[in-house]
């Protein structure tokens, strides 16, 4: 049976305490003979975030790419934030003042 075409294994429900290398070691008691089968260097990588999906989505990612990084993205959301808050601000009042009948007159 060949081996498969693929330099990794995917592991489920990892913490960050498994990290290193594993070993699979075989032991044969009557000969007092040990050996060591296989052994694996973990490295255990945190899930992606919502932040990381902005980056990576083709959908989203050329307005987030160029930033980088998931801070950028973070930056780059805050700043989106507070000028569509500003903007809104500015349509209200504007059209508070336009359109409200003036004080004067009630």
């Amino acid at each position: 049976m060949p081996w498969p075409e693929r330099d990794f294994l995917l592991l489920a429900h990892l913490e960050k305490s498994h990290e290193g290398t594993w070993e699979c070691t075989v032991t044969q008691k009557a000969l007092n003979l040990t050996w060591t089968t296989a052994w694996i260097d973990l490295k255990v990588i945190a899930a992606p975030s919502y932040f990381s999906h902005l980056l990576e989505d083709d959908a989203t990612g050329w307005l987030f790419q160029w930033t980088g990084s998931e801070m950028g993205v973070q930056i780059l959301l805050g700043i989106i934030v507070v000028l569509s808050l500003g903007v809104c601000y500015v349509v209200y009042y504007k059209v508070v003042n336009v359109y409200a009948p003036s004080r004067n007159e009630i």
